[in-house]
């Protein structure tokens, strides 16, 4: 039985389990199938709301049911709230139903999610159905009373003292609002700032403030509120809360501008222009009241050129990717020795930071065409993309880095750096543009997205100082972030790159601002330059037509501003016209049907045409009366595919001109081209009057002197130009076997009917000479020509246009499509032959006597001279030096002349020991102590006004100058102008000399002096030479060669016995025996001489010393024949006597023992 029960049992509960199981199933069912949708749901009308505690929000929901669904209650909760159930409309299945609520915002202040349900049961039960559920994020903002913005009324006021406004603009509608309630907020620089009045209600109202003054750097102005409670709602509410603070914020700044004047820190007597862009339209600016050229690169798809979009800034780029675009400043700011400072704020907000703008200084020669665009910020180059056409400089506002990476083509760098300043230096094409300087900054360049406000505002100057050009030219790159500019970096000497070119003549000035697949709006306000000197815009803007070069592409701003290049006679060219209205191209001229536009070029020489059109009488009536040169006219015929521009065919002028000018008319328009252009001979000729190319005959010129003729002819007709020689080290060439090259004095005169003959050229040295000439090759002919004009295209060649490559001869067109400035001669002229004008004896020549000062000095014949020297120069009619005089090329001879007191009696032969010389670079030298008179075998003389003297004999005839001798003649020669020669020094003395010893005799027991005198021949006998305090005897110059009776070699001797006193005084010299020792026993005798040299014959010597004198010129006849011999005399001792029997000279006493 228990066992039955409990198997009924469990089969009871199987079924149960099955039932429950059966019906979840259904409702599971059911719920699936249910379809309840939820199409919208509105806060207050809103997606959203901002409401303040507590306030009513009316929920509106639009909901759909189907599949036999209900929505019969609704439960809704905010944040993390307690759901509230509502009763809802009985809506059936397949029906659309709108239905209101109204639930109440939090207490406390706060961003809420709004989570909604659907129920299809009553009382908000799951029932059957279930429900549908759908969650709305941050749909309810609970808040008290806030600020929502400060925004500027206006855009940045010019000058300080200025009104300015700001909106500020609440959440809702408040009260209390007064002037105690903000904040001015200006920056160093600032002073005096106040407000003036506050007005409005509601959520809208209006601050002005007075900006006060500004410094010499300028500053900024932000107006801040200052939350006090005193603000309140319709509900008395207080702004951001109860609680002074909790309602501040900051609103926007002013730029506040100093006026157009120098800033701090400026060197004096700078002047300034200035743009603050405070206007609807870019141009004109206030700059010189000129326009602004703007542009756009092929890389920009935006269509959309620099502009001011909000009054007070020019933008540069839209915060859209591809931006390429560049604006160039009104006007001529001279570079060359100049100071320029260029400053103004820059804006980049509302992207997502690239890339970012350039400043750029360039040549104001060549027309600004932008570079590469993204990282080289439209001044640097890319890989086969140009940078910067004619930069000198670019400095860089870089918000992405790539500025200072030297990528894509960059030369130079650090690598990516954003947020950073930079400055790279001068280049052309893809060459150079190199790093120079940079620095990552602090606080950012920018003020990416969200923010959409124009931001930072900071202010930035570059400054180059080209003062001490070329020595040095600095560059300074400041910021100024509201604390007044402090250095970001500074090149003290740009060259020092070894990169960098020479500072232009003139800087024009631009900004490019650049975006790539990363952007932000590029903006810049205040623009102020200063500079030494400013130079307002010349050439005008073209009005109605304008033709330009060739070589420029043909875009709006060549049109504008580009030139016409100078041109080659005999050379076609092409002139690329345009149809201009309103500084545009008009590119619909000729769309309704074909027009003729005639091209003439007129000859504008006499300056006629005005070719700037804000000139009064700019291509006046006269000026298109002109007839055009001949070859210079054309008629274009524009069709509507031209779309406004025009290529003519071909001009060729034949002739020469300085100065033409295009004139363009379509019969109802007519206009001047805005420049004027050269066209140049191709070459020329010269022929000379100085044709001799050989070394000897004629003609021949006197350096400096002769005066002879060049005739130079150029190839092209109308010619009235001045040719110029080049005589510049390594231009002019001396012809061998000269090795110097001269220079050539005067000028040509302008030419006749193409041909210029100088009549009165000289040449400064000797020999034969060449002036070059080279037909001209390709474009890089910078071969310098000895005859050539470089000043007929002054009108192309200026600094300011460049319009031909300076200092080029080339008739072959550049890669820019410019020919060489300059011509010249197209082969070699050779010019001679030159000789010196005339000798030149050198101050300083001089003859010194061997012995004695003036006036008492003296030589003995065939002893050397102290010194005898003097240099003769060959010298040109100028008195330069001829150093080509050498070699075959001299051929002066140089000879030595002497005369005594005018005896008309040539002494020059007996000068001798004079070294040889010759000619080297113009100069004959002699300098040599050891130069002598020569002593003759017999006495002659004295000659104690001796003269000596140099003549040079050339027989092409020059003399040399300052003559003052003939040694031939006793004629007053000067008087008679007969001299030959010309004196050396001072008038001198030589005389025939001896040494003479006398016999003495004298006591055995005492001293004995031996008479020692110099003697000279005075014409008639030999007598003491007073004059003579040079000579010098020593006892080692004495030597005693022969002994007699008891003076003996022993008891005698020079050593022991001989004392000579020296230097003679007055011609007399001191020589002295001692007694001999040990005493002789008898008397006796020596024989004593001094030994002046080699004697002759050699052998047998008769006087040997132990040091001969070598003073061969005081030897004296002595034995016979000739005077070479030594002089010898014979001292005896103990006796009193002399042979003679005369009496003693001297009594001699001793006592007896």
């Amino acid at each position: 039985m228990r066992i039955a029960s409990h198997r009924i049992g469990e089969n009871f509960l199987r079924v149960w389990l099955a039932l429950v199981a059966f019906v979840c199933l259904l409702a599971f069912s059911g719920q699936a199938q249910a379809a309840r949708t939820i199409n919208s749901l509105t806060l207050n009308g809103s997606s959203s709301v901002d409401v303040l505690p507590g306030d009513s929000i009316t929920v509106q929901v639009n909901l759909r049911t189907t599949s036999g669904d209900w929505w019969q209650s609704t439960a809704m909760r905010i944040g993390s709230g307690s759901w509230v159930c509502f009763y809802s409309p009985s809506v059936k299945t397949n029906t659309t139903t709108t239905a209101s609520f109204a639930i109440t915002a939090p207490a406390s202040v706060g961003t809420y999610d709004l989570e909604f349900r659907a129920y299809d049961d009553v009382n908000c039960n799951v029932g059957w159905y279930g429900y549908t559920s759908k969650t709305y994020s941050a749909a309810i903002v609970v808040s008290e009373p806030t600020v929502t913005s400060i925004t500027r009324a206006s855009g940045n006021p010019s000058a300080p003292n200025t009104s300015v406004s700001w909106t500020v603009v609440f959440n809702r509608a408040v009260s209390g609002v007064d002037a105690s309630d903000f904040s001015l907020v200006p920056s160093a620089g600032i002073s005096g700032a106040s407000i003036t009045s506050v007005s409005g209600s509601g959520t809208t109202w209006t601050v002005t403030a007075n900006t006060g003054g500004a410094s010499a750097s300028g500053g900024t102005l932000g107006l801040n509120l200052v939350d006090d409670d005193s603000i309140v709602d319709a509900s008395g509410r207080k702004l951001g809360g109860t609680g002074s603070g909790n309602g501040n914020f900051t609103g926007e700044v002013y730029a506040i501008e100093p006026g157009c004047v120098a800033p701090a820190g400026s060197p004096a007597g700078l002047t300034c222009v200035c743009d603050n862009f405070n206007r609807a339209t870019l141009n004109p600016s206030p700059i010189f009241n000129s326009n602004w050229i703007v542009s756009r690169s092929g890389s920009d798809t935006t269509g959309k050129d620099p502009s001011i979009v909000n009054s007070g800034l020019m933008r540069l780029t839209d915060n859209t990717q591809n931006n390429a675009k560049a604006a160039t400043v009104p006007g001529i700011f001279p570079a060359k020795g100049n100071y320029i400072s260029v400053e103004f704020r820059h804006y980049a907000y509302a992207g997502n930071s690239a890339d970012g703008i350039a400043v750029t200084l360039s040549d104001y020669a060549v027309p600004p065409v932008p570079g590469a665009y993204g990282g080289s910020l439209g001044y640097a180059q890319k890989t086969g993309i140009p940078g910067f056409a004619g930069g000198w400089i670019g400095v860089g506002i870089d918000e992405y880095g790539n500025y200072q990476n030297p990528t894509e083509g960059r030369v130079g760098g650090p690598g990516a750096r954003p947020q950073s300043v930079a400055v790279r230096g001068s280049g052309s094409g893809t060459n150079n543009y190199r790093w120079l300087a940079g620095t990552t900054v602090s606080p950012r360049v920018d003020s990416p997205s969200p923010n959409t406000s124009a931001a930072p505002g900071y202010r930035y100057q570059v400054i180059v100082d080209a003062r001490n050009d070329p020595t040095s030219t600095s560059v300074y790159v400041n910021r100024d972030t509201g604390s007044g500019y402090a250095s970001l970096f500074s090149l003290p000497n740009v060259y020092a790159s070894g990169t960098q070119v020479a500072v232009p003549d003139n800087w024009q000035i631009s900004f490019t601002g650049s975006t790539g697949t990363n952007y932000n709006y590029h903006e810049i306000g205040s623009v102020r330059i200063c500079a030494s000197n400013i130079s307002p815009p010349g050439g005008g803007t073209a009005t109605g037509f304008n033709a330009i070069d060739e070589a420029y592409p043909q875009v709006l701003q060549n049109f504008q501003s580009g030139h016409i290049y100078m041109k080659v006679a005999g050379l076609p060219f092409m002139l690329s016209v345009a149809a201009l209205d309103n500084n545009q191209i008009v590119t619909t001229y000729a769309a309704t049907g074909n027009k003729n536009v005639t091209v003439k070029l007129v000859d504008n020489s006499d300056g006629v045409c005005v070719l700037d059109n804000n000139q009064a009488n700019y291509c006046s009536t006269a000026c298109q009366n002109k007839s055009a040169v001949a070859g210079g006219s054309q008629t274009l015929t524009f069709t509507q595919t031209d779309r406004g521009i025009k290529q003519s065919g071909n001009f060729t002028i034949n002739q020469a001109y300085k100065n033409l000018a295009a004139i363009i008319s379509d019969g109802t328009v007519t206009a001047c081209s805005t420049d004027s252009f050269a066209v140049r001979p191709s070459g020329m000729t010269a022929t000379t009057s100085a044709n001799n190319t050989g070394t000897n005959g004629t003609p021949k010129f006197k350096a400096g002197t002769d005066a002879f003729s060049i005739t130079v002819t150029a190839n092209a007709g109308n010619y009235t130009g001045t040719p110029k020689i080049n005589d510049a080290d390594g231009v002019l060439s001396a012809l061998a076997p000269a090795t110097v090259a001269g220079k050539v004095s005067n000028v040509f005169p302008a030419a006749v009917n193409s041909v210029s003959t100088g009549s009165d050229f000289r040449y400064s040295e000797v020999g034969n000479f060449k002036l070059p000439g080279y037909a001209p090759t390709g474009e890089g002919d910078v071969r310098l020509r000895g005859i050539y004009d470089d000043d007929w295209t002054v009108v192309d060649g200026i600094s300011t246009k460049n319009d031909c490559i300076a200092r080029s001869f080339s008739n072959v067109k550049d890669a820019s499509g410019k020919y060489g400035c300059s011509f010249g001669t197209v082969s070699d002229t050779t010019f001679g032959r030159f000789i010196p004008d005339h000798f030149t004896l050198l101050d300083g020549s001089t003859v010194t006597p061997a012995c004695g000062t003036a006036p008492n000095a003296f030589s003995y014949m065939g002893q050397t001279f102290g010194k005898l020297s003097f240099s003769i120069e060959a010298r040109n009619g100028g008195n330069g030096i001829t150093k080509n005089y050498a070699d075959t090329l001299a051929t002066g001879v140089v000879s030595m002349v002497a005369e005594n007191n005018n005896a008309g009696a040539d002494l020059g032969a007996r000068l001798d020991s004079i070294p040889a010389a010759s000619w080297v670079a113009g100069a004959y030298t002699v300098n040599t102590d050891k130069a002598t008179f020569s002593r003759a075998a017999a006495p002659d003389g004295a000659y104690d006004a001796l003269q000596i003297g140099v003549k040079v004999t050339d027989p092409d005839g020059p003399l040399l100058d300052g003559r003052t001798m003939n040694a031939e003649t006793t004629a007053a020669c000067e008087a008679t102008n007969t001299c030959d020669s010309k004196q050396i020094g001072e008038t001198t003395r030589v005389r025939f000399g001896r040494l003479r010893l006398t016999n003495a005799y004298g006591s055995e027991r005492l001293n004995l002096p031996i008479p020692m005198r110099a003697e000279y021949f005075n014409g008639t006998t030999f007598v003491t030479n007073t004059l003579d305090n040079c000579t010098a005897v020593a006892a080692e110059n004495v030597a005693m060669p022969a002994y007699k009776g008891g003076v003996t070699g022993s008891n005698m001797t020079v050593a022991k016995n001989a004392t000579a006193g020296g230097t003679f005084a007055s011609g007399v010299g001191r020589l002295v025996l001692s007694p001999p020792n040990p005493k002789a026993t008898t008397k006796g005798s020596v024989d004593v001489c001094v030994d002046l040299g080699a004697d002759t014959p050699v052998t047998p010597a008769r006087c040997v010393a132990a040091t001969p004198l070598n003073l061969p010129w005081l030897k004296g006849r002595w034995t016979g024949g000739g005077y070479d011999d030594d002089p010898i005399s014979r001292a005896t001792f103990g006796v009193y006597k002399n042979s003679l029997g005369r009496g003693s000279e001297m009594i001699y006493f001793r006592e007896m023992y």
